[in-house]
């Protein structure tokens, strides 16, 4: 540019974008990271906001974690310290209450520690992201995206059959075990508010520790003692019609 045999590859959509960053004026997500909040939610950890690296779990939820962060969230969560280190609030994981919440996804990052892991299905190759819908097979893990499985018939609104997984073939498969990772709000709203109804439910249904107690006090009750008469009375049998020598020598007159 200038006739100086150079160029300029900027766009002028590129240059707006630097000038609102000098500026201070372009949108910024809840983080405080220029861009958009739900692709860092593909490459970021959910509760930490660190990049993603192995072992990498989701939840029901369709959130994405990285899984030594979320253990130590659970024990920080569990003795109540240092909460305030975490960017999102406790209460939108209240409905994990364990590693058995969760499902490992290791298996669909790509990547190294140098150039960063990404989500990628891996039947159509394509890199999870806001433009496209990804499902996570709960019974296995897996990530696909919505694409692959309706190319491979997984999606299929007139069957509620079992099926396989188009990953790993693991069987058993329903459409009930597809989780969408990264819903909109009110899709994941929804989906919380059934998940803490069956949790309410389960912990109603269980005794409480006080009516354990007294079960099991009852069931490890011992019989009251026999009195010393029916005790001898249980001994011998026709103890009545014997006289006091015959109990000891048994003989019958």
């Amino acid at each position: 540019m200038g006739g100086d045999g150079g160029s300029l590859n900027n766009t002028r959509l590129e240059l707006v974008q630097v000038r609102k960053d000098v500026l201070g004026k372009r949108k910024k997500t809840s983080d405080g990271a220029p861009g958009d909040t739900k692709e860092a939610n593909f490459k970021t950890c959910a509760i930490s906001r660190e990049p993603l690296r192995p072992p990498v779990v989701a939840c029901k939820l369709g959130y994405l974690f990285n899984k030594e962060a979320l253990i130590r969230f659970l024990l920080e969560r569990k003795t109540k310290t240092k909460q305030e280190d975490f960017s999102v609030g406790v209460d939108a994981f209240q409905h994990i209450k364990s590693l058995k919440d969760v499902v490992d996804c290791s298996r669909s990052l790509q990547g190294d520690e140098i150039k960063g892991f990404r989500v990628v299905c891996p039947i159509t190759l394509q890199e999870a992201s806001s433009k496209r819908r990804f499902y996570v097979l709960w019974k296995c893990g897996c990530i696909v995206s919505e694409s692959a499985l309706r190319e491979t018939g997984f999606m299929k609104a007139t069957d509620n059959g079992s099926r396989s997984c188009p990953v790993c073939f693991t069987s058993g498969q329903t459409e009930s075990d597809l989780v969408l990772l990264n819903p909109t709000p009110e899709e994941r709203e929804k989906r919380r508010k059934k998940i803490l109804s069956k949790l309410a439910t389960r912990t109603q249904s269980k005794p409480s520790s006080s009516e354990n107690l007294i079960s099991s006090h009852s069931s490890n009750q011992r019989p009251l003692e026999k009195s010393p008469k029916n005790l001898l009375d249980s001994i011998f049998v026709n103890s009545k019609t014997r006289k006091p020598e015959e109990l000891f020598t048994g003989a019958v007159r």
